[in-house]
């Protein structure tokens, strides 16, 4: 979906025709800004795809407007941050995770 190298980042095609506030289009353009962060030396990480869908949604749907909002569908969700469906469920886990790492009585 897209090409990132040191100094380089360049979305694909059928990427690029999207509409510039499309879901997909605003999702890998994050994963780029996050790569191209990891290739230039910025961010001490390595880049997993992983690593970079949790930053773009740390980015695309901030945790505090998520909770506040998070008794709404999935696809409702998903449409107010504008982001991929398949995105949603993943953020509800995040957060989970983050709790339950806050709140571990241990």
């Amino acid at each position: 979906m897209a090409y990132v190298a040191p100094g380089a980042a360049r979305l694909a095609p059928h990427v690029l025709a999207l509409e510039s506030d499309h879901p997909t289009r605003r999702w890998v353009e994050c994963l780029v800004v996050f790569a191209r962060d990891v290739a230039n030396g910025l961010l001490p990480v390595p880049f997993t795809p992983a690593a970079g869908e949790y930053f773009a949604r740390c980015v695309l749907i901030p945790d505090d407007e998520f909770l506040a909002e998070s008794d709404c569908s999935d696809a409702a969700l998903a449409e107010m941050f504008n982001v991929p469906l398949e995105q949603v469920p993943l953020k509800r886990r995040d957060l989970e995770l983050i709790e339950g790492l806050l709140f571990d009585p241990r």
